[in-house]
């Protein structure tokens, strides 16, 4: 945006310099028309840095919102990704008991099988 600004106030600058530095040839009326033409052109650009400024605005509005909705999403999917860890937890020690459980009902299943076969 001060890029604009500062390019804006050269080329009316430059513009108020050549209208003003004819060789003494031109009359007042073509420097009085010049000097409202520069007027108007510098009445156009203002408005033209009013709008930009407005669109800026609101742009950097849309950012503020994107970047909470990007926050909220990151914070949604923290949370999804530890309640996952946590199931996967339970449910490894939910394995780990099981495993442990079948190997106790087998050791009890070859010694029943053993006194049924002395029998």
């Amino acid at each position: 945006m001060k890029k604009i600004g500062s390019v804006l106030v050269i080329a009316v600058i430059a513009g108020l310099a050549l209208s003003y530095s004819g060789c003494g040839k031109s009359s007042d009326s073509s420097g009085d028309r010049r000097a409202k033409l520069v007027g108007n052109e510098n009445i156009e650009l203002k408005k033209i840095i009013k709008e930009r400024d407005a669109e800026i605005e609101k742009l950097k509005d849309q950012l503020t919102k994107k970047e909470e909705e990007i926050a909220a999403v990151k914070e949604d999917a923290g949370d999804a990704t530890l309640k996952m860890m946590q199931h996967l937890a339970t449910t490894g020690q939910e394995t780990e008991k099981l495993a442990e459980e079948n190997r106790l009902l087998k050791e009890q299943i070859k010694k029943l099988e053993a006194k049924a076969a002395e029998k």
